[in-house]
């Protein structure tokens, strides 16, 4: 399997009256697959998939699959290794190119049972997966020797998504995977040079959903190891929507350009402040010069 390459948009989750907004989603994925992401992901953190019921990430595949140009990756966030097996061979019967696997949450697990956990959904799936790190939102931080074993013993584990400010914890991960297929994909851009210089040139960013001509270009200036202005704009982008809710600001951002209906997010996420809403407007301006 060849290595990964360029920007995933996890996406946001648009709604209108409080359910799925389909006229929204299409836009959406028309913004962003026309100006340089090759891959989508539905169901993702930024697009509060576990907010949602599974008739409506089901839902949401299906008409993001209705209108992609390019690779799906269908969100797992089921923290139960039966429902995540019987969720994601749902979401391949239903046309999803590959499903990208949560780490489990709210309890912690020993070591061994988080192995076993994604072991087992990789046996069952024939399709192409990605592994979601993210240690803040779930309590669980699995090793880097655990994610290496998984790689070395599956090979339809193509990438691993590790969203953390902790740059040390990113290179264990790349260091594990040293001499295998899957491609650890920075879910925090701030750390999308370090990846880059080890060799690692994809990553999964929220800003994309935005932003995702710049978040393309700053991959290609990255990749081929030059100085890049687009890290900069990415950056300062990243900082803005850090200062609140990102998918409130971020749906404020794309409601203000007339890409999706309504800036509300499902609760208890709710409505933006008056401080994500300017954050948001602020980013929209700046969105229009890309």
């Amino acid at each position: 399997m060849p290595k990964l390459k360029g920007l995933i948009v996890p996406l946001l989750t648009p709604y209108k009256d409080g359910q799925i907004h389909p006229e929204s989603i299409e836009k959406l994925v028309n913004y962003v697959q026309t100006r340089g992401a090759t891959g989508l992901f539905p169901s993702s953190t930024t697009g509060e998939s576990i907010l949602l019921a599974s008739r409506e990430r089901a839902l949401l595949l299906d008409t993001v699959l209705k209108n992609a140009k390019t690779f799906v990756w269908a969100g797992i966030p089921q923290p139960s290794t039966k429902e995540a097996i019987e969720e994601a061979q749902a979401a391949i019967d239903a046309g999803a190119h590959g499903v990208v696997l949560y780490t489990p949450y709210y309890y912690r697990h020993p070591e061994d049972k988080l192995y076993k956990h994604w072991s087992t959904i990789l046996e069952r799936i024939e399709t192409p997966a990605i592994i979601y790190l993210i240690p803040s939102h779930t309590c669980n931080k699995p090793t880097p020797q655990t994610i290496g074993k998984l790689a070395r013993e599956h090979s339809n584990l193509a990438g691993v998504k590790v969203t953390t400010p902790d740059v040390s914890y990113l290179v264990s991960i790349i260091e594990a995977l040293e001499d295998t297929d899957t491609t650890v994909l920075p879910g925090d851009a701030r750390l999308t040079p370090v990846a880059a210089q080890l060799g690692h040139n994809a990553a999964i960013l929220g800003i994309g959903n935005l932003l995702p001509r710049t978040a393309f270009r700053m991959l290609d200036e990255l990749a081929q190891g030059k100085n890049s202005p687009s890290y900069r704009k990415i950056a300062r982008a990243v900082q803005l929507t850090s200062r609140g809710r990102p998918q409130c600001i971020l749906k404020t951002s794309l409601q203000t350009l007339g890409i999706i209906y309504t800036n509300k997010c499902r609760e208890p996420i709710g409505r933006p402040t008056k401080e994500e809403t300017m954050l948001g407007e602020q980013l929209a301006r700046e969105a229009k010069e890309e």
